[in-house]
């Protein structure tokens, strides 16, 4: 198990590994005690109520269950179990999102859509493009919209009916009960930018947004889908600062004709999928985190949450 001493986040680590950063605790069970079970009990110990400081000395003195062998084996494989599912959902989503993006690459950048052998290529500013595309600042195609509220860490739940999106990495910073900001959809998607993280991330659901964070939609009638795949990738954060005044002066190579809708159809129905595995992982998560304490504490029997995590694997 690998353990942060400051930033008090487990990890287990079942292959051979190197362990780099200042602060990293590296521990396993002793005899009779199963270092996956005790990996998953570590986690409901609430170490990060402390503060910012080194944790070590709190998690040494914090006690656990200890359950028989066999019942801490059945534990660790049913709390692993939401764990596998969660990671094979999360190996198609990133599936996903590389064959919508080869698509693009295969269509725009490379040239190689449908019907390419009898198209005429052009040079316009110094690149070769089929006649009758062109080149915009992405401030043509975009338009910005107002945040409406802005949610802080303090201000979002674990769950809630409005999701919030930051500018972090993560999928999202967490939830609200309030009536949503943006109201994106399959039919109507939005795209989402970290003003300081370059992060671009599509939306097909109600959301709100954390700090720093800005929506837009297409301008005119570019599809929506093709816009995402268009400005993906366009600007990245190489310092800390404001990088939407930067997006906005980035050229794209526009296609013409038809061509970016029938992108748009192709890649639509992939990323109503990815927003159901999303939305399937957070459930996941969600009961995953709810099991973890009453198993490790005995308040639910093992019995009845393999029964639980055969209906979530159904």
């Amino acid at each position: 198990i690998v353990f942060g001493d400051h930033t008090c986040r487990f990890k287990y680590v079942p292959i051979p590994f190197a362990a780099g950063a200042d602060g990293t605790q590296i521990f396993r069970g002793r005899d009779g005690v199963d270092t996956r079970y005790l990996y998953y009990a570590c986690q409901g110990l609430g170490l990060e109520h402390f503060g910012y400081q080194r944790h070590m000395k709190h998690l040494k003195v914090a006690q656990v269950p200890v359950w028989p062998l066999p019942i801490q084996r059945r534990i660790a494989s049913i709390l692993s179990g939401y764990d596998d599912l969660i990671e094979t959902n999360t190996r198609r989503i990133a599936i996903l999102e590389e064959m919508a993006r080869r698509l693009y690459d295969e269509w725009f950048a490379h040239s190689r859509f449908p019907g390419h052998e009898a198209a005429e290529f052009v040079e316009i500013g110094g690149k070769s493009v089929p006649d009758g595309w062109s080149i915009k600042t992405v401030k043509k195609i975009v338009k910005r919209l107002k945040n409406g509220a802005v949610y802080k860490q303090s201000e979002v739940s674990p769950s809630g009916s409005t999701i919030v999106i930051d500018q972090s990495r993560a999928e999202y910073l967490g939830f609200h009960d309030n009536e949503a900001d943006h109201e994106a959809s399959p039919e109507k998607p939005l795209i989402i930018f970290g003003d300081h993280t370059c992060k671009i991330q599509l939306m097909v659901q109600p959301f709100s947004l954390g700090p720093n964070t800005i929506s837009f939609s297409e301008l005119g009638n570019t599809p929506p889908f093709y816009l995402f795949a268009l400005v993906q990738g366009s600007v990245e954060t190489k310092e800390y600062k404001r990088h939407w005044t930067e997006l906005m002066k980035k050229t794209v190579v526009m296609a013409s004709g038809e061509l970016p809708r029938k992108y748009d159809n192709v890649v639509r129905p992939m990323f109503s999928f990815i927003e159901k595995l999303r939305v399937k992982n957070r459930n996941l998560r969600a009961q995953r985190d709810f099991l973890l304490p009453k198993l490790i504490s005995g308040e639910i029997d093992v019995p009845e949450a393999e029964n639980a995590l055969g209906d979530a694997a159904a």
